[in-house]
């Protein structure tokens, strides 16, 4: 394709307008905008990489983890759970992250299904006796108590008063789920919690 230059100088110089052989143009380049194989490989290998880490990176129990613990913190116990069962899908006891995917999975089944949390809590704690300590005992035991599960937190808070009976964390954790048994009306946990030690004045 060739087009007349817009830089036709016959206008301004006499005696070149007799001369239309005179009149210069410039050709211009049609440029071919289908890109070659090869680049475009080029271009959408970065995507692909993208693509590839993004999946890899779901299955990361580490990030799935961290993706349950946020979600347990705004209130979505659900997504919480299926995040904190696909991270322990990815390791074994020995992960640094397991017993805290394991609780958290705990503390989202008490939102759920307290029964479960508090059979699958205990379980955990007498496979892992030496990592299974007062805090995690606290941390489910209250979890479950706040959502009006008192049987289930009692049975926690009864489990953590036997393994740490002279621990005052659990001493603490009893008084307090004795608080809610009592003014949950709740007579057996009540009787439970006084066995252990709780004087009922809270």
């Amino acid at each position: 394709m060739v087009l007349q230059s817009e830089c036709d100088w016959s206008h301004k110089l006499p005696g070149l307008a007799q001369s239309p052989a005179l009149v210069h143009s410039i050709p211009l380049a049609i440029i071919d905008l289908r890109l070659h194989p090869r680049l475009l490989a080029m271009r959408a290998l970065p995507l692909l990489l993208a693509c590839l880490l993004a999946a890899c990176g779901n299955d990361d129990p580490k990030a799935l983890t961290a993706a349950g613990t946020s979600a347990l913190n705004s209130g979505d116990a659900q997504k919480a759970l299926s995040s904190f069962d696909r991270a322990l899908e990815h390791m074994d006891a020995s992960d640094p992250d397991f017993l805290r995917a394991s609780i958290g999975r705990c503390q989202a089944l008490a939102r759920t299904d307290p029964a479960r949390s508090q059979a699958d809590f205990l379980e955990l704690a007498q496979a892992q006796p030496s990592r299974v300590r007062e805090p995690e005992y606290v941390a489910v035991a209250t979890e479950l108590a706040s959502r009006g599960a008192i049987g289930p937190a009692t049975a926690v808070a009864e489990a953590g008063m036997k393994r740490y009976p002279e621990s005052p964390e659990m001493s603490a954790l009893r008084d307090r789920i004795g608080d809610a048994a009592k003014k949950a009306g709740d007579p057996e946990s009540l009787r439970k919690l006084q066995g252990l030690g709780y004087a009922g004045d809270g």
